[in-house]
């Protein structure tokens, strides 16, 4: 998301801080974020880009771009 804000895409960042805080609030993570979880990176991208993509984001942005895991 840093980038993005970098490259003023602030509503993309902001969408992806959205999701990361959401799916770390329900404990969702790798190993390394959660010793009980066996999830790997991609696994996790996966479920955050899920999160963006069921996001109040995308209806009122449909400019938008994101692919599974890429967006991260």
């Amino acid at each position: 998301s840093m980038m993005l804000d970098y490259f003023e895409m602030r509503k993309e960042a902001k969408a992806i801080r959205s999701a990361v805080t959401k799916v770390l609030k329900r404990g969702i993570g790798t190993p390394d974020l959660n010793l009980n979880s066996k999830r790997s990176a991609a696994e996790v991208g996966d479920i955050i880009s899920s999160y963006i993509a069921d996001n109040e984001f995308k209806e009122n942005n449909s400019s938008l771009n994101q692919s599974m895991s890429t967006i991260i």
